[in-house]
């Protein structure tokens, strides 16, 4: 823990291999089996590496990012134990003690690692001699830390496996010691193809309009696959398009709980080809490994939207290679829109920065432990646990008090990844650039290059979509939506009408309230009971000297005349439209106007008498 923090592993320092493979083979065509202590990039999707280790001949655990592509391996190959949350312990144990396996081949979690090292450990299995551990999808472990601290549980054990790897597509080279004292070795596939997806790139001030647009654009009817990390985002972009029953949702197992009984065509947390609709939406667990087998052209739209959460962003050296890679039928075609905001708020400090931060928060660190070393036990352990809830520095390390380098390097990650979208010009550089290190071999093709804006900011369309905010924030960004909109679209009438009529579908009574009160007044209310309240009082004020209203009322009602309730209600209503008052035709508002005496009526019935009209004067 004394002095400067290591350095980032030095890539050139780091033995390197280079493999070729040609288009249409797979790596059991370039390997009999994975090489050991090694970080495999294997730079192209799709190509087998998972299937490789499980027909490999020795026992192995592939440790996988999420569950879908667990269940699905488990499902497609015999003899294979997917371990998720419904398996236990002792499932582990039978399976990995049935002799009629010559080979197991155990799939897991990060998370769900711990059940097969108790299994092994209950059965007295040397598993770190007689195991292959392979980390698949291991760009994860960097770039998932800040959300998933547990994703680097199995590196506890990882290093004392005699023979282990990393591999992904996408993988990134972490600044662990370990790697280079194991002597890992970097082993790159290089296809002897080009591998070039051409995009269109969509810079936007609002996701859900450009989608939109993007849908419209389209005459012939097309089948959707849509990718982006936010529920509440995706069910809005359905909501607002009408497009519930074409749309398929596929999302982590708490989030489908959560909306499974919306009316959507299917809500599910396992990938079921069997459930594509028109539309499919897929989180970020969908994102990389599991394979898509569809056998129809797709339009691959991928969604980054700052305005609404943060946690959207894609990156597009990992995540969008992955993304666009799940599709495997090469005869199919792939149109990829991707779509995305930027926020020049985003932090973002350049590596150099990041590990200065670190430094600077250790020496503080240090500086307090030494402190606490010289108090009694018991107080030592105090301060400790203060230093936990207090220093930032803490997420830097294993419960242990050992540093954690996956967490410094997801930490410079986030930062670097923050840095695309502050600048959208940033964003497009990387997709232009992206290529197979030492070679010419570039991901992406910008064939299409286009800025589409909405008169709403998703930042503020985000009223549409995150519910539970408070009343009074809610109330202040309508106001000041559809101040801005008046200000700036004054010769818009039909935009300023159509944000208008979008807020009241989802906060009626606020954008009722902003056309009825005085702004300033509407600006102090706290609460839907205060809205209620001055709403009620402006209404009254306003009505009683609405001499046309008025003046329709005596002639819809006359005195004498004895009417049912449905035939009051209907009169009053049609008033009440004519005018276009903000006010429900109830007896109780008619009341303010008219007094009502109960009356029988013919057969058996009650209404009531027009008795007189009150004079307000």
């Amino acid at each position: 823990m004394e002095g400067a923090l290591p350095l980032p592993i030095k890539r050139e320092n780091m033995n390197k291999r280079n493999f070729k493979i040609n288009k249409g083979q797979y790596l059991a065509d370039v390997f009999d089996m994975l090489p050991s202590n090694s970080i495999i990039r294997k730079n192209v999707t799709g190509i087998g590496a998972t299937t490789l280790e499980i027909n490999s001949p020795r026992n192995s655990i592939i440790v996988l990012p999420n569950l879908p592509v667990i269940y699905q391996k488990s499902a497609t190959h015999s003899g294979v134990l997917g371990v998720h949350g419904d398996v236990t312990i002792l499932d582990i144990i039978i399976y990995v003690s049935d002799t009629r396996l010559k080979h197991k081949k155990i799939l897991t979690t990060p998370e769900s690692f711990y059940k097969v090292i108790e299994a092994f450990m209950n059965q007295n299995i040397d598993f770190k001699k007689e195991y292959f551990l392979l980390f698949d999808e291991c760009d994860k472990i960097c770039k998932d830390f800040s959300f998933r601290t547990k994703i680097t549980l199995p590196m506890n054990h990882f290093f004392g496996f005699k023979n282990k790897a990393f591999i992904s597509a996408t993988a990134l080279v972490p600044r662990d010691p370990r790697f280079e004292s194991q002597s890992f070795e970097l082993v790159n596939i290089e296809p002897n193809y080009k591998i070039a997806t051409d995009i269109n790139l969509y810079k936007t001030n609002n996701t859900n309009y450009t989608f939109n647009y993007l849908v419209r654009k389209n005459l012939r009817k097309r089948t959707y696959f849509i990718f982006c990390n936010s529920i509440n985002l995706i069910t809005h972009i359905i909501n607002s398009k009408g497009i519930g029953s074409e749309s398929s949702i596929f999302c982590g197992e708490t989030s489908a709980e959560k909306i499974k009984r919306s009316v959507f065509k299917h809500v599910g947390y396992k990938l079921d080809e069997s459930k594509f609709s028109t539309y499919n939406f897929m989180t970020s667990r969908f994102y990389s490994a599991l394979d898509i087998n569809f056998d129809k052209d797709v339009d691959i739209i991928i969604i980054s939207d700052l305005g609404i959460a943060e946690h959207t962003i894609v990156d597009p050296a990992t995540d969008a290679i992955q993304i666009i890679g799940r599709f495997r039928n090469p005869k199919i075609k792939k149109r990829v829109s991707i779509i995305a905001t930027e926020d020049p708020n985003l932090k973002s400090f350049s590596e150099e920065t990041c590990l200065k931060i670190i430094d600077t928060n250790k020496s503080t660190y240090d500086t307090i432990k030494a402190f606490a070393d010289t108090l009694s036990s018991e107080e030592t352990k105090q301060v400790i646990e203060e230093l936990n809830e207090l220093l930032d520095y803490n997420r830097f390390l294993y419960k242990n008090g050992s540093l954690n380098y996956f967490a410094i390097d997801n930490y410079i990650y986030q930062h670097n990844v923050n840095g695309l979208y502050k600048d959208f010009s940033n964003l497009k550089s990387k997709y232009e650039s992206i290529q197979i290190s030492n070679t010419d071999l570039k991901f992406f093709n910008i064939k299409e290059y286009g800025e589409i804006n909405s008169k709403i900011a998703s930042s503020s369309e985000k009223l549409l979509v995150i519910r539970g905010k408070r009343f009074k924030t809610i109330v202040h960004e309508v106001i000041r939506i559809l101040d801005s909109l008046k200000s700036t679209n004054q010769y818009d009438i039909n935009g300023y009408e159509e944000v208008k009529a979008d807020l009241k579908k989802v906060h009626y009574e606020i954008v009722n309230a902003y056309d009825l009160l005085d702004h300033n007044i509407l600006r102090l209310v706290e609460n839907q009971f205060e809205l209620k309240r001055e709403m009620l009082k402006s209404i009254n004020s306003k009505l009683t000297s609405n001499f046309p209203f008025l003046k329709d009322l005596q002639i819809a009602f006359l005195l004498g005349e004895k009417l049912s309730y449905d035939e009051i209600i209907s009169r009053f209503g049609t008033c009440i439209e004519k005018h276009n008052l903000a006010i429900k035709p109830t007896l109780k508002n008619l009341r303010m106007f008219i007094l009502l005496k109960r009356c029988p009526m013919p057969k058996m019935r009650w209404g009531y008498r027009i008795a007189e009209y009150i004079n307000h004067n």
